[in-house]
């Protein structure tokens, strides 16, 4: 079931830093995650792109939840979204995955939160800073609960909070000028959605990390919290501690966020053929392993 306790802050990290899981120079091909479950204890599983394509679920994903809950394998979900678990959990629910079937998620925007409230962040990265927020309009992103204040665009700020895209609604160029400003006046960012890529009914488009490294481009700094960064996972690795990095899966569709991620923090992984390179051919993708350094352990046809 659903764990309702926060995730709990630790001072020295599950796994060192830095460390990456051993070198692999071609994934394994199997045709389905039962295939290889029984050689693991913790399941990481990324939700968008995974479970669902924003729309519907997957074929298989219920059915793999359904299958590794009845096996007693715990599941986190991982996602890099700025909105709290409840919200993903609610929108989850509504396309037909319910919560009884994974036992606890983490969000990257949720991660920041407490890092925030908690004063794990250096200056300006604490309650009481004003934040120009670069999300979706009618998403909320509980600025509250870190004790941050939102203001207008040309209005003073201690920091730009970097949690969602509005591309193609609002272009590259629209996004270029509003942040030529805080990026030049020496602004830092702190970015919890990394995406740099989100599927929308229009096919991909620039996410939230690529409008963060925009701003870098102008001249910006820029904090990331989420996958790719080894503290994401070292948090969800606390939830079901004493678990080994070794007995962990990263189920994920991004070699850029999922395995690059999984793999530095010491973790397997496998790569489903869904999500952002699902229409990429299978020479391609392996070309773009090798050049990202992102080989996952396994790629999957099937999730069951």
């Amino acid at each position: 079931m659903f764990l309702q306790q926060p995730i709990r802050a630790t001072a020295s990290p599950a796994i060192p830093e830095g460390t990456m899981s051993a070198p692999t120079e071609s994934p394994g091909l199997v045709h389905s995650i039962k295939v290889i479950a029984q050689e693991f204890d913790l399941f990481l599983i990324d939700q968008f792109g995974v479970l669902h394509d924003g729309s519907a679920p997957f074929p298989g994903a219920t059915d793999l939840l359904h299958w590794l809950h009845n096996q007693g394998k715990p599941v986190v979900l991982l996602t890099n979204s700025a909105k709290t678990a409840e919200a993903n959990i609610a929108r989850l629910a509504k396309l037909g995955v319910p919560s009884n079937l994974f036992d606890s998620m983490l969000t990257s925007g949720d991660l920041a939160r407490r890092k925030i409230q908690a004063g794990r962040l250096a200056p300006p990265f604490r309650p009481g800073a004003r934040v120009l927020v670069i999300g979706k309009g009618d998403d909320d992103y509980r600025l509250g609960t870190a004790g941050l204040h939102a203001v207008q665009p040309g209005e003073a700020c201690d920091f730009v909070l970097f949690a969602g895209s509005s591309v193609p609604a609002l272009s590259m160029d629209h996004y270029r000028e509003q942040l030529a400003s805080p990026a030049k006046s020496g602004i830092p960012g702190l970015c919890c959605n990394p995406d740099l890529i989100m599927l929308t009914p229009s096919g991909p488009q620039p996410g939230c990390g690529a409008l963060a490294n925009l701003y870098r481009q102008l001249g910006g700094d820029i904090l990331w919290i989420g996958k790719p960064e080894v503290s994401f996972f070292e948090e969800a690795l606390m939830l079901f501690k004493p678990m080994l990095p070794r007995r962990t899966l990263v189920i994920g569709d991004s070699l850029e966020h999922d395995i690059i991620g999984g793999r530095r923090a010491g973790l397997r992984t496998a790569l489903v053929r869904t999500g952002v390179h699902q229409k990429l051919r299978y020479a391609d993708l392996v070309k773009r392993m090798q050049t990202t350094g992102a080989i996952p352990d396994f790629v999957v046809r099937s999730l069951i």
